[in-house]
């Protein structure tokens, strides 16, 4: 028994070779990395296949991600302090007629 390289498991789930990547870098594949490249295990492919494997199933491995806010969370919440302008000048105050110009008319 040997295990799946990436490609070998994009041609087993009829899938593009970069999904399999982007699924197996979210955790959604029976996937384990070893080094620098993912591999798996033929059963768990084929567990996968028949419905019998849930990526609730898989085991993250490294550093834990910082949590996520929701929608619902960032609602309503100022982001910043009103008016302030992160250092960079606003608009109305950085903009200038030039010398001798007339506003233009609509």
């Amino acid at each position: 028994m040997t295990a799946l390289t990436i490609p070998q498991i994009a041609e087993r789930l009829q899938l593009h070779v970069d999904t399999v990547y982007r699924l197996a870098k979210a955790g959604r594949l029976p996937v384990v990395k070893v080094g620098g490249s993912y591999r798996a295990h033929p059963e768990m492919i084929e567990r996968l296949l028949r419905g019998e494997w849930q990526p609730s199933q898989a085991r993250k491995v490294g550093r834990p991600r910082k949590p996520t806010l929701t929608l619902e969370e960032v609602q309503g919440q100022e982001l910043h302090e009103p008016g302030a302008t992160r250092g960079f000048p606003s608009f109305s105050s950085a903009w200038r007629p030039l010398a001798g110009a007339t506003p233009a008319r609509g």
